[in-house]
């Protein structure tokens, strides 16, 4: 009996309703394609200014600060290598008590005078 009520006035103004539809439906799909392309041209961005960043070799290690220069140093004296930045990770884990929840951020750190800068 409850339904009765939105289907007759439905069915009466039929023209209406159709019309406020197709406006709900247009709008949604405005708004969602200006989502969809601000994600796009984020991406494109950001991919974009990382392709500018060579790499030709990674080396990881958990070393402490005074151990740090003499790795660059050593590195930087090996025949062909034209530079090496220094990249600092640091990864913790976050809790949160109330939602029981724990997220593993991951903070980076670039040199001034790494190429990533200039663009």
């Amino acid at each position: 009996m409850a339904l009765m009520y939105p289907l007759k006035h439905v069915f009466r103004n039929w023209k209406l309703f159709t019309a406020l539809l197709i406006g709900i439906a247009l709008a949604a799909t405005f708004f969602a394609t200006i989502d969809v392309k601000a994600n796009l041209s984020a991406e494109q961005s950001l991919n974009q200014q990382i392709k500018n960043v060579n790499v030709d070799m990674e080396f990881n290690a958990n070393l402490n600060m005074s151990d740090v220069n003499q790795v660059q140093s050593n590195i930087s004296s090996v025949n062909g290598v034209k530079s090496v930045d220094l990249v600092y990770r640091f990864n913790e884990p976050i809790k949160d008590l109330q939602n029981n929840y724990t997220a593993y951020p991951q903070i980076t750190s670039f040199p001034e005078s790494s190429p990533i800068y200039n663009e």
